[in-house]
């Protein structure tokens, strides 16, 4: 018999559960169905970039993904780079590469414990619990699972409490400084030696 659960969102914390979920042997298999939302799963909105300027801003040896292995993000780093420290600031999208490697090994592994896992590469629209279970909705599709978990990273931004309408509307106060960076980052000039 299996026990059904959606994982809905894309990013680093549904993929810190699916290794959790997967590394066990529970008494029944599982059947998971991974709203990933589309994009790369696993790398979600904070690791999906791929530019080097943009850095983790914790260390490198406080990233692991999980408790048991708390270094378990540098390890992975200095298996290709044994010149990283521990105390290194790394790209993020190093860390969205580590996600992706703890993802497809949680998948061998939950495959050799006989788990089902299904990657879904939309968002789920809706989730209504009900009286026996969960219902989670992709348009007009809906389907049952004994148990939902939202994993979908951290909440929109907003004002600080105290920050009254007068700052907003100045301009000079930013509520999503990411908005201010430039989509593209603009090409350096060939330098000239």
């Amino acid at each position: 018999m299996h026990r059904r659960v959606a994982i809905i969102g894309g990013g680093a914390a549904a993929a810190a559960l699916l290794g959790e979920l997967l590394e066990r042997q529970p008494p029944q298999t599982l059947h998971l169905d991974w709203y990933t939302g589309g994009g790369t799963p696993a790398r979600g909105v904070a690791y999906a970039t791929r530019s080097d300027r943009h850095l983790l801003n914790v260390r490198a040896a406080s990233m692991g993904m999980f408790a048991g292995k708390p270094q378990g993000f540098l390890d992975f780093v200095q298996r290709e780079d044994p010149s990283v420290a521990g105390t290194d600031f790394l790209p993020r999208r190093r860390y969205g590469d580590y996600l992706e490697a703890e993802v497809a090994r949680a998948l061998a592994l939950g495959k050799v414990h006989g788990h089902d896992v299904q990657i879904v590469p939309f968002a789920a629209d809706a989730v209504v619990p009900e009286a026996d279970g969960v219902t989670v909705f992709r348009g007009e599709e809906g389907r049952r699972v004994d148990a939902a978990v939202l994993a979908i990273g951290a909440l929109p931004t907003q004002p600080l409490a105290g920050v009254d309408a007068g700052a907003l509307a100045s301009g000079r106060y930013v509520v999503d400084p990411g908005r201010c960076w430039p989509r593209r980052l603009p090409r350096r000039p060939p330098t000239w030696r």
